[in-house]
């Protein structure tokens, strides 16, 4: 059994930015992510890619203005805590130490080919959104600011769904790469996260 000080650690609340090095980094983000019913926002790149370095820095502003926004909120609020839990890694958490609804997973291809493999990433970037034990929305290449502002909305309003009990059937949504819109796939369209993620037993274990 683990030990209270690693169990503390495990549930204090994600950074909003992660980079993993490792499968195991990988897993235990999924795996504390699922438990908090927050988003996961995955974000596939390389050094070498020019549009990668374009995506990232966007996607890092967007999941930090969303948890500044909801720090300001609890801050306004009467009830709000002020205790704040410390983020391990320097990265801040959000809401006076509340759990954020969505977190930017960065994922190197060349650091972690294994991963890239089994959820058989072919461009990059590929940003995929995991949510309730599925990958639920996908997209390659750079959105235009205004579908980007949606899909990371897209990202929060699951979590919000998932705290409230909401989950529902597993369901696939994908970007107007124009719009900003979703439209709403049957999840037949894509493999089970379960085959296609890869991601280990941090996963497979919110399916079972």
């Amino acid at each position: 059994p683990g030990t209270p000080a690693a169990a503390a650690a495990a549930d204090a609340p994600l950074p909003l930015v992660i980079d993993a090095r490792s499968e195991s980094e990988l897993e235990d983000a999924v795996a504390r992510a699922s438990r908090a019913g927050t988003t996961v926002v995955f974000d596939f790149y390389a050094n070498w890619c020019g549009p990668c370095k374009v995506l990232t820095p966007k996607l890092e502003a967007l999941v930090r203005a969303d948890a500044a926004e909801a720090e300001a909120e609890a801050e306004a609020s009467p009830s709000s805590n002020p205790t704040t839990t410390p983020s391990t890694s320097g990265a801040r958490p959000s809401a006076r130490g509340a759990h954020p609804l969505a977190v930017l997973v960065k994922v190197d291809v060349d650091a972690l080919p294994g991963v890239s493999d089994q959820l058989r990433i072919k461009s990059l970037p590929t940003v995929m959104l995991f949510s309730r034990g599925r990958f639920l929305d996908q997209f390659e290449g750079v959105l235009p600011d205004d579908a980007l502002a949606v899909y990371v909305a897209k990202a929060k309003a699951l979590a919000l769904e998932t705290r409230a009990g909401r989950g529902g059937p597993e369901v696939r949504t994908d970007v107007d790469r124009t719009s900003g819109d979703f439209a709403d796939v049957p999840s037949s369209a894509s493999a089970s996260s379960s085959a296609r993620a890869g991601l280990g037993p941090a996963v497979r274990s919110q399916n079972a």
